[in-house]
């Protein structure tokens, strides 16, 4: 069966668009059916992808005979409701939209995969476009019995398809449907059926919401083609993000199951509309960054952080307030009315787990209908790292029941990864209004295996920091990843020492570029290009196919406030952020490496080796590293 997008069609769908849908499910599993997909601001009623025979636009109209008082190939004047109405031609709009789609597709980049790159056919598509026009309430003996010849004209191509070419096709099979589609092209030619990349590369033109990561431009591709870097939401997350109903919605899901680019293309979806406002909210400075570079082009989405949130409301963050304090500050201004309450068609949340009761409350203030409106919160209970929790979601307003969604399905990590992680996510509950709640992580949810996981203890920090430096280079030299698929990940900076091997990193990554973000001491954003170097806490939310973190043993910490349950998710956080390749490096031993070395089976730390860190020469604040993340 066809893969159908949305899965089931609106109920504003018309009986003849209902029975297509009907017809095009029974095409082969590789094939995708859109229906009223946007192209260049229209939306034709259907478009196929057909990966051997091409790419098939369709325009369904359900116009009985005695309806159209006059026709040609341009225009069809219809009576409705009470008069004469001048409307474009079907076959013109399915035209229209062909071309417009096709035009689409030699504009990007991504797309260069669909033409000729030489020859006498440079520029062309390597893949011929159809299009027909379906009239479902007019049979050809109907038309061929017009006393207007005018109308039996307009409608005497092969593409206008009348109702009983649509009732054979009901009763065909699905090769003989695609035999029957096939006489729709015109011009026809065999082709080598589109390979996965080349069907991503139409579906990112046909729907870009659906695009993750674009190709990077320069960079060093080696021996990699620029496509293997075009990444787009899978046609189950697309389904899943289309399926998103309006109201109160949540979603948590395991690591790595698309929830930020799920949110981020509902964002896009909703900020198409160019009449709508959109908030869409995290907690961290460093993931805010990256939402808005990913959002860029829809200029009626803002991206905040909360506390940036707070700030353009006017409300300043005082020092060593609690962050549900802040939001009450925040909750009392749009209380009143004042700063952006009742100013946003919608708010999406993503990282739910970081925020306090308080700061629900304010989202769900700057909606125009707070009890209706849009409101789509994601994140997993699994991946807290602050003491945000311990509240239900009915305790900040939000409709929860029977509204709540899981994503179970592990896209990011490895199942060598997940073998290394799994044990250091909390046990789930299931309770739709508990924030707390999450979805337990484990190996059979991961659909991809890959490279053993390294450990590797080294002499000290200083030779941690030299060994992710040579790992780093060997990856680049080889052509295995380009300097924006690496990050490096670590805890806090825990002495003076700790900081000062950072720069030090920077300076043995010279020959690359290469992003540092540690507080005041940022030198750019997870937007820019180049490897990024990040505590965990700011890499919460994002993904990279090569990860290295260093200095593994500072987990779990000494402070005597610690939280044992937060500091094994920050573990847990680190540890799936990979997409291919992890390494941990450690130079001293702690609980949590030797968790990790077993879960491995690999054999526990040695002593300390070298120079170990020194917890009585702290840091401080940066040794909390709390305010990191804030933009504060």
């Amino acid at each position: 069966m066809a893969q159908m997008i949305p899965e089931r069609l609106p109920a504003r769908a018309s009986r003849g668009e209902e029975r297509l849908f009907e017809i095009l499910k029974k095409l082969p599993d590789d094939c995708i059916v859109y229906y009223e997909p946007i192209v260049a601001d229209r939306y034709p009623d259907f478009v196929v992808i057909i990966p051997s025979l091409g790419v098939l636009i369709v325009e369904v109209k359900g116009w009985y005979l005695g309806w159209i008082s006059d026709a040609d190939q341009e225009r069809v004047v219809v009576n409705e409701n009470g008069g004469q109405v001048r409307r474009d031609h079907p076959l013109q709009q399915a035209r229209k939209y062909q071309y417009e789609l096709m035009d689409e597709a030699r504009r990007q980049d991504f797309a260069k995969c669909l033409l000729h790159q030489g020859g006498e056919r440079l520029g062309n598509f390597l893949f011929p476009f159809g299009h027909f026009a379906l009239l479902t309430n007019i049979t050809r003996e109907q038309l061929d019995k017009s006393d207007k010849p005018a109308v039996r004209q307009a409608f005497s191509s092969r593409r206008d398809v009348t109702r009983d070419v649509m009732e054979e096709w009901e009763a065909l099979g699905g090769e003989a449907l695609l035999l029957a589609l096939q006489a729709r092209f015109d011009p026809y030619w065999p082709i080598e059926p589109l390979s996965p990349r080349q069907v991503d590369a139409i579906r990112a033109v046909i729907h870009p919401e659906t695009i993750i990561s674009l190709p990077a431009v320069g960079g060093g591709a080696g021996p990699r083609d620029g496509l293997d870097l075009l990444k787009i939401l899978d046609l189950h997350q697309e389904r899943e993000a289309r399926n998103i109903r309006s109201g109160h919605r949540i979603i948590r899901g395991v690591a790595g199951s698309g929830k930020t680019v799920l949110l981020l293309a509902r964002a896009k979806m909703l900020g198409g509309d160019g009449s709508k406002r959109v908030l869409l909210l995290c907690y961290n400075r460093a993931l805010a960054g990256y939402l808005r570079s990913c959002v860029s082009n829809y200029p009626n989405v803002t991206v905040r952080h909360f506390y940036e949130w707070g700030r353009a409301n006017g409300i300043g963050f005082k020092r060593d307030e609690g962050a549900d304090d802040y939001g009450q500050r925040l909750l009392t201004q749009l209380e009143r009315g004042e700063g952006e309450a009742g100013m946003f068609d919608a708010v999406l949340i993503d990282e739910y787990q970081d925020f306090a009761l308080s700061w629900f409350k304010c989202a769900k203030l700057a909606l125009k209908e707070p009890e209706d409106g849009d409101f789509v919160i994601v994140g997993d209970a699994s991946q807290s790292v602050y003491k945000q929790l311990g509240f239900r979601w009915s305790d900040a307003g939000i409709k929860a029941r029977g509204r709540s969604t899981k994503l179970e399905v592990n896209y990011r990590n490895t199942r060598e990864m997940m073998i290394a992680a799994a044990s250091f996510a909390p046990q789930g509950r299931d309770d739709e209004d508990d924030l707390g709640a999450s979805v337990p992580p484990s190996v059979e949810t991961c659909r991809r295996s890959g490279p053993k996981v390294e450990v590797i203890q080294c002499l000290d920090i200083a030779d941690e920091v030299t060994q992710a430096a040579r790992r780093i280079k060997q990856w680049i030299d080889a052509g295995q990843y380009r300097p924006h698929e690496i990050a490096i990940l670590y805890a806090r900076r825990e002495t003076r020492r700790h900081k000062s091997e950072l720069y030090r990193l920077r300076g043995l990554l010279d020959p690359y570029p290469s992003v540092l973000l540690a507080g005041d001491a940022d030198v750019g954003s997870y937007a820019d290009p180049g490897i990024k170097i990040s505590t965990i806490y700011s890499s919460k939310g994002l993904q990279f196919p090569a990860v290295l973190v260093i200095w593994a043993d500072l987990l779990p910490s000494n402070f005597p406030d610690r939280d044992d349950d937060n500091e094994r998710s920050q573990f847990y956080v680190a540890l799936t952020r990979a997409e291919h390749q992890l390494v941990i490096t450690h130079s001293g031993g702690s609980t949590y490496v030797d968790e990790l070395r077993n879960n491995l089976e690999l054999p526990r730390s040695e002593a300390a080796l070298g120079q170990p860190w020194l917890p009585e020469i702290v840091d401080s604040p940066e040794g909390v590293g709390a305010n990191d993340n804030l933009g504060l």
